[in-house]
């Protein structure tokens, strides 16, 4: 599958693949690509969300329309039920996409500690430190789902070829070095924090 080691050991670092069961909620990481709407209601479809559908995110760009707002409607166009959709507009990195969201989940549905299981969909090649993010900031009893997306119109950054073009392997490896500069800044963590 993979042409050398190298290749296939960053692939299993940031490629991160976990079963996808049913959770209670959905915390989707905006972009630039839509389409992750449409994996979004294929697994409200096949009732892999059970409650809220959390869009999150507006962009490092301040002047665009927030990449939330661009996925609710679409949703909206593609017939998910804006009654699951909450909105969240002001993050422009993963760590803020987190905090607000925590704050969010915390405002409509109670404490984050009363929620048994969340699912992340995401970009496929950030799951990892989305996952190194959540061991800092979140509580260890909740089930953790990660829902990778490949952008198949754009970039096509996936597990099976992102060494195939250079700007899918420029983004990759910039995505490497994002893991390390954040994880020395503290902003993500190699362990999961302790319950308190």
């Amino acid at each position: 599958m993979y042409p050398n080691s190298t290749i296939e050991a960053i692939s299993n670092l940031l490629f991160l693949e976990t079963p996808i069961t049913p959770c209670e909620i959905a915390i989707v990481f905006g972009n630039d690509y839509v389409g992750t709407m449409d994996e979004v209601k294929n697994l409200w479809g096949k009732g892999m969300i059970k409650n809220k559908i959390i869009l999150s995110g507006h962009s490092a760009k301040k002047d665009k329309k927030p990449e939330a707002i661009r996925f609710m409607e679409y949703g909206l166009q593609i017939g998910l039920p804006k009654e699951r959709m909450l909105l969240e507009t002001e993050a422009t990195n993963t760590l803020e996409n987190l905090l607000y969201s925590r704050k969010l989940i915390e405002t409509e549905l109670g404490n984050l500690s009363s929620i048994k299981s969340i699912m992340f969909v995401a970009k496929a090649f950030v799951c990892r430190r989305i996952q190194m993010t959540i061991q800092a900031i979140y509580p260890s009893k909740i089930d953790y789902v990660y829902y990778p997306v490949v952008d198949v119109k754009g970039r096509n950054i996936g597990k099976d070829c992102w060494w195939e073009t250079e700007e899918a392997i420029k983004r990759v490896l910039e995505e490497l070095r994002r893991i390390s500069e954040y994880t020395l800044k503290g902003d993500l963590s190699l362990f999961q924090k302790e319950d308190k």
